[in-house]
């Protein structure tokens, strides 16, 4: 790990697990250990978090990016104000109009850290029963000022009166085509329990919640992108759950038992300095070069390892699912037969067309494959392949 790493790792402690902080002297940080840090806590969406322990710390006296610092702060703060505002009117008109819901994800997790505005969202995701989906849209549509946006195969969009988004979801479940496909969300309503204080409101079971955080874990990891803010997240979750033999049922059954054994203890690793072992160095390397949404690098490794080899890796990079070949060449919705003529339509436009720069983009992704030094079966060992 980098130094810029250990000393982004020690502010997250400090500033979310509440434990002493171990930073050289703010003397001894340069303008350029400052900047890296900037980079860093951008690239995994916690530059709040670090501004605050490094105000709150005195290690702002002699930083020139003060003002960027202190910029992700205050907009961490607006947005969760932001986003409380529109929660509670769409709860409220919820509750009022009697519909069972649950809210998801952020809703629920910035709860378990010290404060709420420690965990940012970019939108509101809430669960409603698929029988009640066009009342509660009806009911969110009738706010002031409330539009919608789009809508899915899982979930409607709407945009609040402050430009919160809100996915109002029906369905939990992953495409059964995905190999992260489980039934275990089919018990989402089963086992929910109703919050104290109100009689529609719900909330997800541990071992249910924790699943599916795990799965949104495996998901944007298997797509080489998931950043440090998930294993926030988990330690915290972790706290507050523990790691229950039903928890481990669920996971087990949902095959997703390895990914969050490893998963969990790389965040025990970070965050309560336990002793790496060689699949968490691995993962490590993974998640601090991709960042959140994953960089160029891991993204093609990720697709490398999926596919299984690199002569795979690269006709899926040529090749792309008629789904999406459909939205380039309309006429293909009438005329599907058509697909293997578009397929290599579109190929020759990109390699010898005006969009001559996906000739090397090509050849740089097969490079950057070829010299990976990641380990090419860590997706097949922690079960995400």
């Amino acid at each position: 790990m980098e130094q810029t790493d250990k000393i982004l790792m020690n502010l997250i402690k400090h500033e979310v697990f509440q434990q002493e902080l171990c930073l050289s002297d703010n003397a001894l940080l340069t303008e350029k250990d400052f900047v890296e840090l900037l980079l860093m806590s951008y690239k995994h969406n916690v530059a709040h978090l670090i501004a605050s322990a490094l105000n709150n710390n005195g290690y702002f006296a002699n930083c020139p990016q003060q003002g960027q610092f202190m910029n992700e702060f205050y907009k961490a703060v607006f947005e969760q104000e932001k986003l409380n505002e529109s929660l509670n009117e769409v709860c409220s008109v919820l509750e009022e109009k009697g519909i069972p819901y649950i809210p998801l994800k952020g809703a629920e997790i910035r709860n378990l850290y010290p404060q709420p505005w420690m965990r940012t969202s970019c939108d509101i995701d809430i669960l409603v029963k698929e029988k009640d989906l066009k009342k509660a849209s009806e009911a969110i549509f009738s706010i002031k000022d409330y539009s919608k946006k789009g809508e899915s195969k899982h979930d409607i969009v709407f945009v609040s009166a402050n430009k919160t988004v809100i996915e109002l979801h029906y369905k939990l479940l992953a495409n059964k085509k995905s190999p992260l496909y489980s039934s275990v969300l089919k018990d989402v309503w089963k086992k929910a329990e109703p919050c104290d204080g109100s009689d529609y409101r719900y909330k997800l079971s541990d071992e249910i919640f924790y699943y599916y955080h795990i799965l949104h874990m495996a998901k944007h990891f298997r797509l080489g992108g998931c950043g440090l803010r998930p294993f926030i997240d988990l330690m915290l979750i972790d706290n507050k759950c523990g790691y229950t033999a039903e928890i481990n049922k669920t996971l087990k059954r949902g095959k997703l038992l390895t990914f969050a054994e490893s998963a969990r203890k790389l965040s025990r690793v970070w965050f309560c300095d336990d002793e790496h072992d060689e699949t968490t160095l691995q993962m490590e390397k993974y998640i601090l070069e991709g960042g959140i949404f994953g960089s160029a690098k891991t993204r093609a490794e990720s697709v490398n390892q999926r596919s299984g080899s690199k002569v795979r890796y690269m006709i899926s990079r040529l090749f792309v699912p008629y789904r999406y070949l459909k939205r380039d060449y309309p006429i293909l919705e009438k005329c599907p037969f058509l697909t293997p003529f578009y397929e290599f339509h579109r190929i020759f436009s990109l390699l010898f067309g005006k969009k001559k720069g996906f000739k090397n983009t090509y050849v740089n992704r097969l490079e950057t494959v070829s010299k990976s030094d990641y380990d090419h079966n860590l997706l097949d060992k922690l079960g995400l392949k």
